[in-house]
C-alpha cells in the first residue's frame, strides 16, 4: 500500500512540472519575437516630420518590435500631439509598429515616434593666414589657422577651371605637397568642416596662389610650337631664344602650328620669343623644360607648356 502511495505522488509531481512547463511556452510564443525597428519622427511641438513628397520620415530607434503569437508586428495608429490621426495622400491613416519601449495603442493620442534631437553642426569658419612657404622645384609647404573637425585641400594648375584634392579629411593645420612641376604656377585652397552623425557642414575656400622654382639645372633641346593665325596670309616668323635669334621662318596663316626644335641645349631657365616681321605681333614666355607652347593666333593666348627633361 505504501509503495502504491509513493508512485502515485511521484506521478502527481511530473505532471505538474510539465503542466508548469507548457504554460511557461505558451506565455512565451504570445509575446512573440523581437527585432530592431524604425520609427516615425516629430518635431519639438511632437509633430510628425514629412519629406518633400509627404511621406512620414523614419529613423532607427533602440525599442524592439512586439509580436502577437503568430510573429506578426503589433501596430498603431500614428497621431499628432492634439491627437489627430496622421494620414497619408490617399487620406489612409498612417501606423507604425509598436516597440518595447512604447506606450500601448489601446489609447488614441499614444505616440511611438521620437523626436529629433540633433541636426548638422554649424559651419567652421574659412582657414586663415593661408601661407605657401619652403618652395622648392617640386614641393612647398601650405600653413593655415582655424578651428574645425577637419580640413579638405584642393590644387589647380589652370587657373582654377580643374581642381585636383589633394586631402579630403586632413587633420592638421600645415600640409606639404609633393612631386610638383618645376617653374609652374599653382593655386591651393583649403576649407575647414565639422562633421556629426547627422551630416557635414563645410565653410568656404581660402585660396594662395604660388609659383614653383626652376631647374636651374636642367639641361636639354627645347621644342617650340608656335600657333598661327587663321586669317589668311603669310608673314616671316622669328624664334629667339634668351634674345638670340635661333630661327626665321616663312609661315602662312592657315591656323596650323609651327614646331621647331633647337640645335643645342639650353641649361636652367631660358625665355622664348616668337614675332613676326612685318606685323610686328610678338608673345614671349619663360620655362625650364623641354618644350614650349606659344600663341600669335587671332586670339593673341600665351601658353607654356611642357616635360621636365
Amino acid at each position: 500500500m505504501k509503495n502504491k502511495k509513493a508512485i502515485l505522488a511521484v506521478v502527481l509531481v511530473v505532471a505538474i512540472v510539465a503542466a508548469f512547463a507548457a504554460c511557461s511556452k505558451s506565455s512565451k510564443d504570445d509575446k512573440g519575437s523581437t527585432s530592431q525597428i524604425t520609427a516615425a519622427v516629430t518635431d519639438s511641438n511632437g509633430e510628425a516630420v514629412t519629406d518633400e513628397n509627404g511621406v512620414i520620415v523614419t529613423e532607427k530607434v533602440g525599442g524592439e518590435v512586439v509580436t502577437d503569437k503568430n510573429g506578426k508586428a503589433v501596430t498603431e495608429v500614428v497621431t499628432q500631439k492634439g491627437g489627430q490621426t496622421v494620414t497619408d495622400k490617399a487620406g489612409k491613416a498612417v501606423t507604425q509598429v509598436v516597440t518595447e519601449k512604447s506606450t500601448s495603442p489601446s489609447k488614441s493620442g499614444d505616440k511611438t515616434s521620437t523626436t529629433k534631437k540633433s541636426n548638422k553642426p554649424a559651419a567652421p569658419s574659412a582657414p586663415s593666414s593661408l601661407k605657401a612657404g619652403s618652395v622648392t622645384q617640386t614641393s612647398l609647404k601650405l600653413t593655415w589657422s582655424g578651428k574645425a573637425n577637419g580640413y579638405q585641400i584642393q590644387s589647380s594648375t589652370d587657373s582654377g577651371s580643374h581642381w585636383t584634392t589633394l586631402e579630403k579629411a586632413y587633420k592638421s593645420k600645415s600640409y606639404t605637397a609633393k612631386k610638383l612641376s618645376s617653374y609652374t604656377d599653382y593655386i591651393f585652397r583649403v576649407r575647414a568642416y565639422n562633421q556629426n552623425s547627422n551630416g557635414t557642414s563645410y565653410s568656404k575656400w581660402t585660396v594662395v596662389s604660388v609659383k614653383t622654382k626652376a631647374n636651374e639645372k636642367s639641361k636639354r633641346y627645347i621644342t617650340v610650337s608656335v600657333k598661327l593665325p587663321s586669317s589668311g596670309g603669310s608673314d616671316t616668323l622669328n624664334i629667339y631664344v634668351d634674345g638670340k635669334l635661333v630661327k626665321s621662318q616663312k609661315v602662312n596663316f592657315d591656323g596650323s602650328t609651327y614646331k621647331y626644335k633647337t640645335t643645342k641645349k639650353y641649361e636652367g631657365l631660358v625665355t622664348i620669343k616668337a614675332e613676326f616681321s612685318s606685323k610686328g605681333k610678338e608673345t614671349a614666355a619663360s620655362t625650364d623644360k623641354d618644350s614650349c607652347y606659344l600663341s600669335l593666333d587671332d586670339k593673341g593666348i600665351v601658353i607654356v607648356d611642357g616635360s621636365d627633361d
